[in-house]
């Protein structure tokens, strides 16, 4: 409980939760590693995380972070403090943090919001089977274009059959989902490869058949009101998405 409680005091009040005169407390690091006792804790800091129970309309609400863990209100100074993501699930709401301006966007913003609300990486990957969906940073594809990160779906030896590596529950909060397929840099085997992408069991996609010398192809694919996603990936693993988003 203690080391929870000190990753919960660094963590929420030096970035998770940001609050007037709360970054005091999280330039103090050392001071919290000395503390021996969950008690101790919370006197110093007047921090409470314990017993704290959220009721939305009548029904008790469990704060979660976007992997589905656990995560615990506080009370500090007599002000309580949720995580964005657990309010935004709450209400059904869409939530993305814009790092560059340390903006966290809520809701419906009626096109103004350039970027993904979320991407990959955001949201809790639900396929089970023997293929993964694996993450590469700093790669080319087969034309010299650069992408910071990308993603393919290791078929792990079955290039043969159709991989369902990527699959998420989007729960009607997202209009459209826009990513870039390439063929990285180097590939030389002769395979063709199809991208599909399932929504709430119907296809609405079907990319052309990609080989070695494909350029790089830009998508945008409507899923208004779709609960579920999945991307199926036909023969081959040399597709790899990068830029990938789902918008509002």
């Amino acid at each position: 409980m203690k080391s929870q409680l000190k990753g919960l005091i660094i963590g929420m009040l030096s970035g998770a939760v940001v609050a007037t005169g709360i970054a005091a407390i999280a330039s103090e690091p050392e001071q919290i590693a000395t503390l021996e006792t969950k008690t101790e804790l919370e006197t110093l800091y007047n921090v409470k995380t314990n017993g704290i129970n959220i009721v939305i309309d009548g029904k008790e609400f469990t704060c979660t972070d976007a992997n589905g863990a656990v995560v615990n209100p506080m009370i500090y100074n007599g002000t309580t403090y949720i995580p964005v993501r657990a309010v935004s699930s709450a209400f059904g709401k869409a939530v993305y943090w814009d790092g560059d301006t340390s903006t966290v966007y809520l809701g419906d913003m009626d096109g103004a919001l350039e970027k993904p609300t979320a991407k990959f990486a955001d949201l809790e990957n639900i396929a089970h089977g023997k293929w993964t969906l694996d993450k590469l940073s700093g790669i080319y594809d087969n034309y010299g274009n650069y992408y910071t990160e990308s993603y393919f779906c290791n078929v792990i030896g079955y290039k043969d059959e159709v991989s369902d590596c990527c699959e998420f529950l989007l729960d009607g909060k997202y209009s459209k989902f826009k990513a870039t397929l390439f063929v990285r840099e180097g590939v030389k085997v002769p395979d063709t490869a199809v991208m599909k992408i399932i929504a709430d069991g119907k296809e609405v996609y079907r990319s052309p058949e990609i080989v070695k010398v494909s350029k790089p192809i830009d998508i945008e694919v409507d899923l208004t009101g779709a609960n579920h996603v999945k991307f199926e990936f036909d023969r081959s693993d040399i597709i790899h998405i990068a830029n990938e988003g789902f918008y509002q």
